[in-house]
C-alpha cells in the first residue's frame, strides 16, 4: 500500500460513521467485481454456517419465527 492510500485511510476512518459509510459504498460501486470470485466466497460462507450449524455453535431462528419478526418491524415502520 502507498503512502497516499495510507494517509487517506487515516483521514477516512477519522469521519464520522455515516461518512465513512458513505465513501466505502462509492468505493464498492467503482470496483469492479468478479462474478467467480463473489459466488465462491457466498459458497464459502454457506459451508461456514451449516458447519458451525453442526457442531451446535449458531443459533437457529425456524421461519415462522423470523416472518414474524420481519412482519413487527414492518408494521412499526
Amino acid at each position: 500500500m502507498t503512502d497516499a492510500a495510507k494517509k487517506l485511510l487515516t483521514q477516512v476512518l477519522a469521519l464520522p460513521e455515516e461518512d465513512q459509510r458513505w465513501i466505502a459504498d462509492r468505493l464498492l460501486d467503482h470496483v469492479p467485481r468478479d462474478a467467480d470470485e463473489i459466488e465462491r466466497a457466498w459458497a464459502d460462507e454457506a459451508v461456514e454456517r451449516l458447519e458451525r450449524a453442526e457442531r451446535g455453535e449458531a443459533k437457529l431462528v425456524s421461519y415462522d419465527d423470523v416472518r414474524e419478526r420481519v412482519q413487527g418491524m414492518l408494521r412499526r415502520k
